[in-house]
């Protein structure tokens, strides 16, 4: 599991220290999987299963994430180096 503060708590149990390393290539790969969730999502609806606009949350999530990750990764890193800064100037 990831303690990383830079993640919102609700999301550290579903990254895993694989994806944290390699935020990058996950990115777009959540993408591509939020695509297809869209993608299933318009056939389900054309053919008449509503049940299918469910899929457009999970799509939805899916991007968000592929969004943050990145950011979420800058931001922990920028922390880091903060404090590896102030730790430095204080000895």
């Amino acid at each position: 599991m990831l303690q990383d503060r830079a993640v919102p708590w609700i999301l550290r149990p579903f990254i895993s220290r694989f994806e944290w390393a390699h935020v990058e290539v996950f990115a777009r790969i959540r993408v591509v999987v939020a695509l297809g969730f869209v993608i299933a999502a318009v056939m389900l609806c054309a053919s008449g299963l509503w049940w299918g606009a469910l899929l457009l949350v999970a799509a939805l999530l899916d991007a968000w994430v592929a969004y943050a990750l990145p950011r979420w990764k800058l931001a922990s890193r920028r922390a880091s180096e903060s404090a590896s800064l102030t730790r430095s100037l204080l000895s």
